[in-house]
């Protein structure tokens, strides 16, 4: 499967080397590059990718804010790829809408790894969107909780739980941003609830162990799509022969 990515570094040695040996470990994926943040952005504009390699350390803005500023707009996969990594780095990555983090080595080897990880990235970025995507269309058929609810004050996101506590979700730079986050984390949260109080295993879950047995991608949305189908029937049946117990926290 071809896969477009966007290399980011502002090293023409280093877009070089990881362009020779990506193309060697895969030569499936289609790559192209910019040398600063800002020819980044631009691209982003311009094309669409299925992934996004960053170095971290350059003189516009690093990695983290840049990828913070794509996140505003694109939920595209996003790779952390740092020759000046520590764990903080790695830990704080995920904040700023990181999907996944990868230290330079000096053994071209680890450029199988990279290969790899964006492989992986974008197949779990699919898998997940093939699962929201399926969520959102069945939620009406759906006996969703009442609470968590999401409120958006400013530009600040918060969570009210049902004891009526609020929980600080996080700020975005503008308040139209707030409010279509505070919409998908409403529903992706009482997603999670109704998830946790009905089923015994996740579906995401379940899609994962499928991609490490080697089903391929294209066959998961069928999967989803049955698998959805097959729990709500049972759920149904459950529920109509009054089998459920209390799992409320």
């Amino acid at each position: 499967m071809s896969l477009k990515v966007l290399l980011v570094d502002d090293e023409l040695d280093q877009l070089e080397l990881m362009k020779l040996y990506l193309d060697e470990y895969d030569p499936e994926l289609k790559l192209d590059s910019a040398t600063s943040p800002n020819e980044a952005i631009g691209k982003l504009k311009q094309n669409e990718y299925d992934c996004i390699v960053l170095d971290h350390s350059m003189p516009e803005m690093t990695g983290l804010e840049l990828a913070k500023k794509i996140r505003e707009t694109n939920r595209i996969p996003i790779i952390l790829y740092t020759a000046r990594g520590s764990e903080e780095l790695a830990s704080k990555s995920f904040d700023y809408g990181i999907d996944a983090y990868l230290r330079k080595e000096p053994d071209p080897k680890h450029f199988e790894t990279l290969a790899k990880r964006i492989r992986r990235s974008v197949e779990k970025y699919r898998m997940e969107e093939l699962a929201r995507v399926s969520f959102y269309q069945n939620e009406k058929s759906i006996d969703l909780p009442e609470y968590p609810k999401v409120v958006v004050k400013g530009k600040a996101i918060y969570i009210v739980h049902e004891d009526g506590k609020e929980e600080f979700w996080g700020e975005e730079e503008r308040r139209s941003v707030a409010l279509q986050a505070a919409k998908e984390i409403e529903l992706g949260l009482k997603a999670i609830k109704y998830g946790k109080n009905f089923l015994a295993d996740s579906l995401n879950e379940l899609m994962y162990d499928l991609m490490d047995l080697g089903i391929p991608i294209e066959y998961l949305d069928n999967i989803i799509e049955k698998g959805y189908g097959d729990i709500k029937d049972l759920l149904y049946k459950l529920a109509n022969e009054k089998a459920f117990v209390d799992t409320q926290d």
